[in-house]
């Protein structure tokens, strides 16, 4: 991630898409739960819910990280490992949050600032390139029409 950013909610405009429409609502979900996540934070408000939208931000990531990480490989995308990696560290900083916030430590504005420079960077860069790669493929855009060819 390159320089400081103020956290606030990430906004979804089509730079950041990748012409993969269930990647792109994917994608979409995730900029979602991390907003709700910032809207909790702001409020100072445990009732709204800090670790249920957390466990759903893992839960969710996981499923996404999945179908993107079946997808490089059903295209034979030289990076996935790396790829891979960059996922996994992002989990990894979400259960830590977790473990934080039950620890009785706020979520703040630096677990904020990761995780919507992370998203938006990561789209930016590594998941445009598989984006590319996927394009050079020849395969069409929609990754459901592998499944129902004519329609």
């Amino acid at each position: 991630m390159t320089g400081k950013r103020l956290a606030t909610e990430v906004v979804w405009n089509d730079f950041y898409a990748l012409e993969l429409p269930e990647i792109d609502a994917q994608h979409q979900t995730l900029f979602s739960i991390i907003n709700d996540l910032w809207m909790a934070v702001m409020a100072k408000n445990e009732a709204i819910g800090i670790e249920a939208i957390l466990d759903r931000l893992e839960a969710y990531a996981l499923i996404h990280f999945s179908a993107e990480e079946a997808l490089m490989r059903d295209i034979n995308y030289p990076r996935l490992d790396e790829h891979k990696r960059a996922h996994q560290r992002f989990v990894e900083q979400v259960v830590a949050a977790k473990e934080h916030w039950r620890a009785g430590e706020p979520i703040g504005f630096a677990m904020l600032d990761f995780l919507n420079g992370w998203l938006v960077d990561h789209i930016l860069t590594v998941d445009k390139d598989y984006a590319a790669h996927y394009a050079r493929s020849g395969q069409p855009l929609s990754l459901l029409a592998q499944f129902f060819p004519g329609e």
